[in-house]
């Protein structure tokens, strides 16, 4: 909701500013114009001069000192007019500022009468309560329904001696020894080896 601009539009807070303000423009047309007659004087006297008019050209000058002093007092009148309003538009825009506090006040005011802490903290821990409802009842639907239900699952020793057996099998592999057998395999009985005919010529030249 907007805090500046609410009602009626002032053309000013301060009264007779706008006359302040046109006072200084008249006063800078004047002086314009009296410096424009100081310096149409000064361009007499100098062509007075060369005519060798001295009597004439020195009332020019006058005049011409009199118009710079209507100049010089008219600045220092306008300078100090200058300092008064600079100083009526600082009081203008605090007159504002503080009609905008007294606006954002009341603005604070209604909207605190809307909120009431006791309320919004029983409304975040009603919020919470849901929360909690929610999450046990999310981990009650993600339970195990159906395989294994009365069942002995623990298969952790049983996949230990798969492990170890597996483990073997490969060392072997990679050293080229044997497995060692289990105790349920049976070893089966080997034929005799009968002697060849090498084997007899090499017994009859040992014994010569």
């Amino acid at each position: 909701m907007p805090l500046v601009g609410r009602g009626k539009a002032k053309k000013n807070a301060i009264p007779n500013a706008d006359a302040l303000m046109g006072g200084l423009k008249n006063m800078n047309t004047s002086n314009m114009m009296y410096q424009k007659k100081v310096d149409a004087e000064k361009a007499r006297a100098r062509e007075l001069m060369r005519k060798g008019d001295r009597t004439n050209a020195q009332l020019a000058l006058r005049r011409a000192r009199q118009f710079e002093q209507m100049v010089n007092r008219t600045t220092a009148m306008m300078g100090n007019l200058e300092t008064i309003q600079m100083g009526i538009q600082s009081a203008q825009q605090s007159a504002m500022f503080v009609d905008t506090l007294k606006v954002a006040k009341k603005e604070l005011d209604t909207a605190a009468k809307t909120i009431d802490a006791d309320k919004v903290q029983d409304m975040m821990d009603d919020m919470a309560d849901k929360m909690d409802e929610i999450n046990a009842t999310t981990e009650l639907l993600s339970e195990d329904m159906g395989m294994g239900m009365g069942m002995d699952l623990d298969v952790g020793d049983e996949l230990a001696a798969l492990e170890a057996e597996l483990a073997t099998e490969s060392m072997a592999e990679f050293t080229g020894v044997a497995a060692p057998v289990s105790e349920e395999a049976v070893a089966e009985p080997t034929a005799p080896q009968l002697p060849t005919k090498m084997d007899e010529l090499s017994t009859l030249e040992d014994m010569f």
